[in-house]
């Protein structure tokens, strides 16, 4: 046992002395602070324009046969409740929106389907975080973006430059309310600033968040909830919150008040339709240019029974497309575009629709005409 211990105090007494010469705790480097800082300011620069950014992401990745009810945003949570009349359309808007560089992977939370043969869903993501790191040091970095922040003395005039960049004429503002600052411990301080508008098209609330992500001075995205009108159809009211960072005390120059470059409204915030209106089925000029090709495209309104044949498998009907003037066979079974073929006899075709907005479907009887 003797000789089994004494190898091991050996060790272990060659041991002591490094372990003494380690610091019994590290402490956080000074850098980590600097890091700190600067990826927080560079949250409040990237949040300026996350508003513009969503609002024309979403207009380009909207498919046909779907529209949304809200766009909620609070601090890093996006939330997304719409309808559909497919889950092939709910799918495409997560590829599409999965595309789009200032957000995260979407995560579909909840899809089911209502009377009328529409799917009620809801989509979750967030924001990228920060903006990349620029080729400078973070000492020069940081002080570039305090530059960009309001001091204190300036509030009244950012504040009233605010209100006057929200008068427009499809624009009725409802709310303007400043509220105490916020943020005690760091450099900069929040003045939170609460805002609800009535615009008149989401094409109008684009173009204010457009304008917004190119004020001088830098103003916070921190939450924000779109929903329709329910008075005034096309119309939409949106309640959001700015987080305007300020410095008790900036040092050197003000920075100049000139507008950063910014995308113009033209090729950011022009959705090829509203996303908030709601479709119905009975846009036939619409829905015609989405249906697929063959007997699968075809409405059960624009068919005209021409006649009747009996084969070894039952009877099939010979109908025409009065649209396209174009004729096809149909069997028991097949699906068509708003229903699908329930019989065949030696007289008529019984089709079974999707009537738009209700539960059940209605028999469609097409006879063939006397001569």
């Amino acid at each position: 046992m003797a000789r089994l211990a004494r190898p091991f105090l050996v060790v272990l007494g060659a041991l002591i002395p490094l372990s003494s010469a380690w610091p019994a705790s590290t402490p956080a480097p000074k850098s980590a602070t600097l890091q700190t800082e600067v990826a927080r300011l560079r949250g409040y620069q990237a949040r300026q324009k996350l508003g513009v950014q969503l609002l024309d992401g979403i207009s380009r990745s909207l498919p046909e046969l779907l529209w949304l009810d809200r766009l909620n945003v609070a601090g890093d949570q996006i939330v997304i409740d719409g309808h559909a009349f497919n889950t092939n359309a709910i799918a495409n808007f997560i590829e599409k929106l999965d595309k789009l560089p200032e957000l995260t992977e979407p995560l579909l939370r909840s899809a089911t389907q209502e009377p009328g043969s529409t799917y009620k869903f809801t989509l979750s993501l967030r924001p990228s975080h920060g903006l990349p790191a620029g080729d400078s040091s973070l000492e020069a970095e940081r002080e570039s973006l305090l530059r960009g922040l309001a001091a204190q003395s300036e509030m009244p005039e950012i504040l009233e430059r605010l209100r006057a960049l929200l008068e427009h004429p499809a624009i009725k503002v409802e709310k303007f309310k400043a509220l105490p600052l916020a943020g005690k411990g760091h450099r900069e301080q929040l003045l939170p600033v609460e805002i609800r508008i009535r615009a008149e098209s989401f094409h109008v609330a684009a173009l204010l968040f457009d304008r917004l992500a190119r004020f001088p001075s830098i103003v916070a995205l921190d939450s924000m909830n779109a929903v329709p009108d329910q008075a005034n159809v096309g119309f939409l009211t949106v309640d959001f919150r700015l987080a305007i960072p300020i410095l008790k005390k900036r040092e050197g120059d003000p920075r100049d008040a000139g507008e950063g470059a910014a995308a113009t409204p033209e090729t950011t915030a022009r959705p090829p339709r509203p996303p908030f209106q709601a479709l119905t089925l009975d846009e036939t000029t619409r829905l015609r240019r989405l249906r697929p090709e063959g007997v699968a495209g075809l409405l059960i309104t624009d068919l005209e029974l021409r006649g009747i044949f009996r084969t070894s498998k039952g009877y099939v009907a010979q109908v025409s497309d009065r649209k396209v003037n174009k004729s096809y066979l149909l069997k028991e079974g097949d699906r068509l575009f708003d229903g699908e073929v329930v019989r065949i006899t030696k007289d008529e075709a019984v089709f079974r629709q999707q009537i738009p907005g209700a539960a059940e479907r209605r028999e469609v009887v097409k006879s063939l005409k006397t001569p």
